[in-house]
């Protein structure tokens, strides 16, 4: 990602306060271009410093490679320079540098340095020296709270989370996808030619940016989808952007907003898959404090305004329609080469910068169709409405928008732009065949069938969460067509939502899951079903039906990090193909090293294993004899307390992962007392602390006292901090469920 400062608004008591982030490079390494951004910043610094009187447009100007990027970077130089006030906090006195160790990562370069937080390429010595890009920031634990809950093939994920206590720093791992952003995909536009592009130039940008850094990535790669390798360029945009509204759409239904959204927050894979970024100021209805700030060319007027008029501000007033406005200005920079609301200089003060914008925001943009013919007026007007100076006169939800754009790119949608783009040659050929005599029409503009529509507005319920009245819907389209197998996944997808507050949806969801698998038409999809047969058969709590059918996905070559560990949660259960159980919860964490629930399992699968070694040890039997009643010697004896001891140090390491990687459950730690318990009675009195204080937690959160009167706790009972929390009152809220089976299908609809 382009090293770019942030501002960020908040307010510490009444007064407002600005942090300047780095804008976290998109996990890869430092491209040429990224190096000549480093060296034209340090150069106009290293000038104005000496008292050189710089004209900052004229300086970016002598660098076209970089005019979206640089100019930024310059921008938020200024303001900071013009407001000094503003700066938070001091920053550490010392931050960690390339080629340094620090909390298990090995440091291979810095990518990106703001005043609060230093973002790097880094191996991760625990994973086999894996490539990530790490995020050091101080207090960084609210962001990385934001993104532990979203799950979304076009939000980037974060695989981990530490924070040390001595210094207040966390570290934020995340994957290493690529070198390319958004950015790079404008800076290579060109405004006069623009509508002449195909789909290509897109992947053409991303594979330029890649190929000026040093660093692979360790992704398997895969093929760009059809639309970017021969569709026109308008499509590939139109393609991205309905990627980008339904990440939209996907964290708003959280509660959560991105608040700065711009194109250097949006990493490009090499398949051309655009990804969210950078949620640092970003904000969640979970979490009680609010930060406040942006990218002035990409804030919607409600987040200008407190700006010009330096009011009060209200920060319920940025909701998910705020992002859309953002949203807007992307799209139609990536489709006309140029901003809706023109230029702004940048030697302008920054509250002149607000005021100009704001102004410009309020007459409107020229319609990107003007500017750009070969954008079809319904792609260009839910562009439009997103730039809407008012909130309510911009399309109500990014599911609205993820509709329009998605309907632009069925076959239906590009015939009909083929036509009106070509009416005249489509006249020519009718009067043609009129003169001679033919009678069929040339081209007939069909509405989708009712059974299309029916299915287009369930999608939508279903995105809101009403998944009732899309449970209508879809059974309405298969009255009339019965034999769609899209169709019956959809609705065992819906069925299974309900099945939340009534089991027997489970088993409808299954009946159509069934359903779906006898008309798929290929082992992926056969693959797909029947993961989610198993998933249903989990959440009904019939595990040997769950294996059976997990086991048959995988024999379809259906590999998923989910499948494997809610394989190896069943076989737990069921007592069966015990063996199996670890070489399954490995392979789930080698497909994903940030799935909660594997590290969940392997540290209770490790909890069991050392009970039951534990059993042996205390009877002084040898379980490997053929008569287990047989004596153990002394060297079995020794070998049995080895195995525990390294049961047990492997669960507390995979229960600790557990609890960093989202916010813990009353029954996550309640699992973590016990392994903490059984370790202060067979290992060392030193982990009887830490078995309290999860056991606290737990209770705090609602699991019931009567649990700690398990025989994991029979070493603290003693202890009068145990006794107090026997005399703790019940929670008046149920204990929350921990996931130990995680929903195989990560994005529907897709």
């Amino acid at each position: 990602m382009k090293r770019e400062d942030q501002r960020e608004f908040g307010e510490l008591g009444s007064t407002a306060v600005i942090a300047v982030e780095p804008h976290v490079e998109p996990p890869g390494s430092r491209s040429g271009k990224s190096v000549l951004m480093d060296k034209a910043y340090q150069d106009f610094c290293t000038r104005r410093g000496t008292g050189e009187i710089l004209d900052p447009d004229e300086y970016c100007a002598q660098y076209p490679s970089l005019k979206s990027s640089l100019h930024r970077l310059i921008e938020a130089h200024l303001f900071l320079e013009e407001n000094p006030f503003l700066i938070a906090e001091p920053a550490p006195s010392r931050w960690p540098e390339a080629s340094e160790g620090f909390m298990g990562f090995h440091l291979v370069q810095e990518l990106g340095r703001g005043t609060f937080a230093r973002v790097f390429l880094a191996k991760e010595h625990r994973l086999g020296d894996r490539l990530a890009v790490i995020k050091i920031a101080q207090h960084g634990g609210a962001e990385a709270r934001i993104m532990g809950r979203i799950d979304h093939p076009n939000v980037v994920p974060v695989l981990s989370v530490q924070e040390d206590v001595n210094t207040g720093m966390t570290v934020v791992c995340m994957p290493y996808l690529g070198d390319a952003t958004l950015c790079d995909v404008l800076d290579n536009i060109d405004a006069k030619v623009v509508a002449e592009y195909p789909a290509s130039t897109i992947l053409d940008s991303i594979t330029e940016a890649a190929s000026a850094g040093q660093m692979e990535t360790q992704a398997q790669p895969r093929l760009a989808a059809r639309v970017l390798r021969r569709g026109s360029y308008v499509d590939g945009i139109r393609f991205i952007g309905a990627q980008l509204a339904d990440a939209l759409a996907h964290i708003h239904a959280r509660g959560i907003f991105h608040r700065d959204l711009k194109p250097s927050n949006v990493l490009m894979s090499p398949e051309g898959v655009p990804m969210l970024l950078d949620f640092n100021l970003s904000a969640d209805v979970m979490l009680t404090t609010t930060r406040i700030g942006g990218t002035f060319p990409y804030m919607p007027p409600e987040q200008l305004q407190p700006l010009v008029e330096q009011g009060c501000f209200d920060p319920s007033s940025l909701e998910g329609r705020s992002d859309l406005f953002s949203l807007g200005v992307i799209l139609y920079q990536l489709l006309t080469g140029s901003h809706p609301f023109g230029p702004l200089p940048l030697k302008s003060a920054s509250q002149d910068l607000c005021r100009r914008l704001l102004d410009r925001q309020r007459h409107g943009a020229v319609h990107v169709s003007d500017l750009n013919p070969q954008v079809d007026r319904a792609f260009g007007d839910v562009i439009q409405r997103c730039l809407a100076f008012a909130p309510d006169d911009r399309p109500t939800s990014a599911a609205e928008v993820v509709r329009v754009l998605r309907q632009g790119l069925t076959p239906l949608g590009r015939a009909r732009r083929w036509v009106a783009r070509h009416s005249r040659t489509v006249l020519l050929a009718g009067l043609l065949l009129a003169a001679l005599g033919g009678s069929a029409a040339v081209v007939a503009y069909h509405r989708p069938s009712f059974g299309e529509r029916q299915m287009q507005t369930a999608f939508v319920h279903y995105k809101e969460g009403r998944y009732q009245e899309a449970l209508d819907l879809f059974s309405t389209a298969l009255s009339t067509d019965a034999k769609n197998a899209s169709t019956w996944f959809a609705r065992a997808r819906t069925h299974q939502q309900l099945g939340a507050s009534n089991s027997e949806h489970y088993r409808l969801a299954i009946d159509d899951y069934l359903k779906a698998d006898e008309l798929a038409g290929s082992a992926v999809e056969k693959g797909r079903n029947l993961a989610a047969i198993g998933y249903c058969h989990s959440l009904l709590g019939e595990d040997k039906l769950a294996m059976a059918s997990y086991e048959d996905a995988i024999k379809v070559a259906y590999v998923s990090a989910e499948v494997h560990n809610n394989l190896a949660f069943s076989q737990m259960v069921r007592h069966q193909k015990y063996e199996q159980v670890p070489l399954n919860l490995q392979q789930a964490l080698r497909l994903d090293p940030g799935l909660l629930a594997a590290y969940h399992n392997r540290a209770l699968f490790a909890l069991e294993k050392a009970r039951w070694t534990a059993g042996y040890l205390d009877g002084k039997k040898d379980p490997r004899s053929i008569n287990q009643d047989q004596d153990a010697s002394a060297a079995t004896l020794h070998q049995l307390r080895e195995e525990i001891v390294q049961h047990l140090n492997a669960g507390m390491a995979d229960i600790e992962m557990a609890l960093k990687l989202a916010r813990p459950t009353a029954e996550l730690h309640y699992d973590a007392a016990c392994i903490y318990g059984c370790a202060a009675a067979r290992l060392d009195a030193k982990w009887t602390d830490r078995a309290l204080e999860q056991l606290a937690a737990a209770v705090k959160q609602g699991i019931h006292r009567k649990l700690a009167e398990e025989a994991f706790f029979h070493s603290l009972r003693n202890d009068p901090r145990f006794q107090a929390l026997l005399a703790t009152p019940p929670a008046a809220e149920p204990m929350p469920a921990t996931q130990r089976v995680v929903d195989p299908i990560r994005n529907f609809p897709g």
